[in-house]
């Protein structure tokens, strides 16, 4: 940043942006990364869920930024299992957490809002 840019009040770090979506907090609930097509993946803990996306911990496999990939959600809703599958494209991938955002997927949006509100 130049002096020029401070004089005139330019080049000052802005606030984050307001997240799109909600996030809350995992409650036992885990995600598998499908990493083929027997519909089976290893679980990974869910940190955070919103409508947009979603963070899990644990994570140690060759995936990387900007990289789509299959997964699908489990936990449990009224004592019953409530899963569903879908695709994500990674945001992140840090010291063992990967975040990624859904790919638009309105059956994903409507299901996770049905599963956070109940």
């Amino acid at each position: 940043m130049g002096w020029f840019s401070k004089i005139t009040g330019g080049g000052e770090k802005k606030d984050k942006p307001e997240r799109e979506f909600d996030r809350y907090t995992g409650t036992g609930e885990t995600v598998e990364i499908l990493v083929d097509n027997s519909g089976s993946g290893k679980p990974y803990e869910l940190l955070d869920v919103s409508l947009g996306g979603f963070a899990i911990k644990g994570y140690e496999g060759t995936l990387h930024g900007n990289q789509y990939f299959e997964f699908k959600f489990c936990g449990r809703k009224l004592d019953a299992p409530a899963e569903i599958s879908g695709f994500a494209n990674i945001v992140r991938v840090k010291e063992g957490m990967l975040a990624a955002k859904f790919t638009p997927q309105p059956r994903i949006k409507a299901f996770l809002r049905d599963y956070i509100n109940s």
